[in-house]
């Protein structure tokens, strides 16, 4: 049971990508992008606000809504991503400070309340740089994490704007080179893994380091 437990997260992500590439042969990109534009000017909007739910309501996935918005927006859906997560750093944070963990608890599940707790544990304005700008795929954690520790919000919300600015500066950059939305979801799942991959190894190093001395 245990080793089905370690291979699920894998099995998941592995049928979410069959089935965007089955969708990406089925499905006219013309089509698809005609639906996602058929709100005219409220189009990116719309897409903001369900880009919102995937990161208030954690167990949903932005990977399909990546892929959609891809074929809808092109390297533009970059920006709309970013309006999201701002706007999500600033919802997340306030569920957590006004309504606290039970009401968290409620958008995460019971075992993320865990993850959560690790991250408010060591929180300050430098660490939460370096998760903003490592653990992008993590933002909904951390910003309920800071709502549950004492911090105040403007230089919460101000660290969280400036940290992400470097990853979407290089993620449109990518995503203008890049045609296919089954290739931009892949790559932008990629660029996750590879930023808290390099997290985890720094952080390892920098306690090892520690303990040396």
């Amino acid at each position: 049971m245990g080793n089905i437990k370690k291979i699920l997260p894998i099995i998941t992500i592995a049928a979410v990508f069959v089935g965007l590439y089955i969708v990406s042969l089925s499905i006219s990109k013309d089509v698809v992008r005609e639906f996602l534009t058929s709100y005219g000017p409220v189009g990116p909007l719309v897409f903001i606000l369900l880009m919102l739910a995937t990161y208030i309501f954690s167990p949903i996935t932005a990977s399909p809504l990546l892929f959609a918005g891809f074929y809808a927006f092109g390297e533009q859906v970059v920006w709309f991503v970013s309006v999201a997560v701002a706007i999500a750093a600033v919802t997340n944070f306030w569920i957590a400070r006004i309504w606290g963990r039970r009401l968290v608890s409620k958008f995460v599940g019971q075992e993320s309340i865990d993850k959560i707790d690790q991250f408010a544990k060591n929180y300050g304005l430098v660490t939460l740089f370096f998760l903003r700008v490592f653990l992008g795929g993590l933002n909904d954690f951390i910003s309920y994490g800071a709502g549950l520790t004492r911090m105040r919000f403007l230089p919460y919300f101000v660290v969280s704007v400036a940290a992400g600015i470097p990853g979407t500066l290089l993620w449109y950059s990518i995503a203008r080179k890049i045609e296919s939305p089954v290739n931009f979801t892949l790559m932008s799942l990629l660029m996750a893994f590879v930023f808290s991959a390099v997290f985890m190894l720094g952080t390892f190093v920098f306690r090892k380091t520690r303990r040396i001395k």
